[in-house]
């Protein structure tokens, strides 16, 4: 029996090995079939058939049953091997391909058959053939294996994290951390750099469809224009990493940034920037603060006076930031695309310089922030002063906000007759910067192309406003 079954399998690797187009002479020993025969299937390796241009395909008992593939070459002397795969002996027996359970011996021959000619390609060009070629090979697959283990912790909520320690501003930080919670669990848990533009795209979507916070006016769709907006910048340092960028953005390996061409949701904000403070209400908002006493009093004229800057970075303002020589304060924008905070200088309207005064008699010590009822040790919050704002508006002025200023100043200084250059209303603001501002300002001719700007503007702004309300009389407008 052991005789029988031991032929069975021989002519069935024969019949194999005869479709793969191997030379059976190389496998039997003609006068001892039967010896043959139980040597490939039970001795340490049995050359199968020699392989153009160099080496031979051999197989190697398991000791767990099978067949093992391999392709053995000679290289200074030294034999070497490289496993090519299990034996299928089920497979198709001229398929090219191997499957889940092996190679045919086709398949195995055809593996060995490009190794030879790679081996024998590399040491035409003075290479260290196989073994060399395949040793690096395996090298580069242990990077992209750690590469690909090590993104798989770089998530997207690790990337916003980061970026949040970056910011000096604690407040603008605590912000970060709180909007990045709203991002969907599925997306805060991927690699930062494998998230596709449509997957952005739809988490911001699902923020979208969030319920608004009980207790609160902000909507969700204006926390999702703030993640967009985040995500943009931590994205940004990674990508665009500059001298100072600490070194854990590199890890995140960052070669794209799909949020940069994702636009805001265009209905977070109302009619907000379309909506801007009308003149005739400046003025009556004027009238209302311009007696009002204390840190308050003096907060909003200057804010009012300088154009409507941006409150949070106005409200971080220190006295070694205020410069009462040259008549000009300096504030750090850290918002938008920007890569490092920028420093912008502001000239004081001399309407509000004794305002400037006041607040550095009071709170400048030890370099203290300027608007500030603890002496300077803290800053006023932003919600205070749009409250304490509101409060003394009460209803003379419908939808009063006070980032409508901002607008208003931008809409007022544009008019032909004040004139004042796009360039100039951008450096004001501290939008971006085009490129004839950098031509035609710069050092104390810009900041005194803004001072001219805030000049007419403080002046159109305190005059007295119109007695009487508008009424409409058909299509007339009376006063």
């Amino acid at each position: 029996m052991p005789h029988r079954a031991g032929l069975a399998q021989q002519v069935f690797l024969l019949a194999i090995l005869n479709a793969a187009g191997c030379d059976e002479a190389v496998i039997f020993f003609p006068r001892n079939l039967e010896m043959t025969t139980n040597k490939m299937l039970t001795g340490k390796q049995t050359t199968l058939c020699k392989i153009d241009p160099i080496g031979s395909l051999i197989s190697r008992p398991r000791k767990g049953g099978g067949f093992q593939l391999i392709y053995r070459y000679q290289y200074e002397g030294k034999g070497y091997y490289v496993t090519i795969g299990m034996l299928n002996p089920k497979a198709a027996p001229r398929s090219l391909t191997p499957d889940a359970d092996g190679y045919s011996l086709a398949a195995a021959k055809y593996a060995a058959t490009q190794l030879a000619i790679r081996h024998q390609n590399s040491i035409t060009k003075g290479g260290g053939g196989i073994k060399v070629e395949l040793d690096r090979d395996a090298a580069r697959r242990k990077v992209v294996i750690r590469t690909a283990d090590k993104l798989k912790s770089e998530t997207v909520a690790k990337l916003g994290d980061l970026y949040a320690s970056t910011l000096k501003d604690k407040k603008t930080a605590s912000d970060v951390r709180s909007v990045l919670k709203h991002i969907p669990e599925h997306v805060a848990e991927m690699p930062a750099a494998a998230v596709t533009r449509d997957e952005w795209i739809d988490a911001l979507t699902q923020v979208l469809s969030q319920k608004t916070r009980a207790g609160t006016k902000i909507t969700m769709e204006r926390t999702a224009n703030k993640l967009r907006s985040y995500m943009n910048a931590a994205y940004n340092k990674a990508l665009h990493r500059v001298v100072g960028t600490p070194p854990a953005f590199k890890d995140f390996c960052i070669k794209t940034n799909h949020l940069a061409s994702i636009r805001p949701y265009a209905q977070a904000n109302g009619n907000v920037d379309n909506n801007p403070f009308k003149l005739r209400d400046m003025r009556v908002y004027w009238g209302l603060i311009k007696d009002m006493p204390g840190v308050e009093g003096a907060t909003l004229r200057i804010h009012l006076a300088t154009g409507g800057l941006r409150i949070a970075q106005l409200l971080r303002l220190r006295a070694d930031d205020y410069d009462d020589e040259r008549g000009v304060f300096t504030l750090i924008d850290i918002k938008g695309k920007r890569v490092a905070p920028r420093k912008y200088t502001t000239p004081i309207p001399p309407i509000v310089q004794k305002d400037f005064e006041y607040l550095f008699r009071l709170n400048g010590a030890n370099n203290g922030f300027l608007f500030s009822n603890t002496g300077g040790t803290k800053p006023l919050l932003g919600s205070g002063v749009l409250k304490g704002a509101k409060d003394v508006v009460g209803t003379s002025i419908n939808d009063f906000r006070l980032k409508r200023i901002r607008s208003g100043c931008e809409t007022e200084l544009s008019e032909p007759d004040l004139n004042v250059a796009e360039e100039v209303r951008a450096h004001l603001h501290s939008h971006s910067m085009g490129s004839v501002i950098r031509k035609n300002y710069n050092g104390s001719t810009y900041v005194e192309a803004k001072r001219d700007a805030l000049t007419k503007w403080v002046e159109l702004i305190t005059q007295a406003p119109p007695q009487g309300k508008l009424i409409k009389i058909g299509v007339l407008k009376v006063s």
